[in-house]
């Protein structure tokens, strides 16, 4: 028999704001995206072959403040819809800002989560989770 693994701490994953209406967030999820991202090694190996390095952080985003994408697959809105309503943990979004897409404006643009981005929409949540990921030159 497999012993369970232990949890994974979350020191990155602050509750969310007061008075807030979102959905249930997968902490352990989302604190390991944020350890895989921002690992020294991934970062070193993205350096010597790109230039580049990826950062990410985790914050609760206003629904305003991310840009509109439609539905792709109805039943992916509809699983996420339950999901929510039955108070199912679920991965944070991932997202980037507007100053690092080709749009230039100040919303964050949908990496990954259009159907949990939507199903927030329908069901009139005020924030989401979202890890905010940042590309930055390894040449000052």
């Amino acid at each position: 028999m497999r012993r369970p693994r232990p949890p994974i701490p979350t020191p990155d994953i602050a509750p969310p704001p007061k008075g807030s209406r979102t959905f249930a967030l997968d902490a352990q999820d989302a604190q390991r995206r944020l350890n895989n991202i921002n690992d020294p090694e991934a970062v070193r190996d993205s350096i010597v072959s790109h230039g580049l390095y990826e950062r990410a952080f985790f914050t609760w985003a206003d629904v305003r403040a991310i840009a509109p994408e439609k539905v792709w697959k109805p039943e992916r809105l509809q699983r996420a819809l339950e999901a929510i309503e039955a108070g199912i943990p679920l991965p944070a979004l991932d997202v980037v800002p507007g100053d690092q897409t080709n749009s230039k404006d100040k919303l964050l643009h949908l990496n990954d989560g259009i159907h949990r981005y939507n199903a927030a929409l329908h069901d009139r949540l005020t924030h989401v989770p979202v890890i905010v990921r940042r590309w930055r030159s390894a040449r000052r």
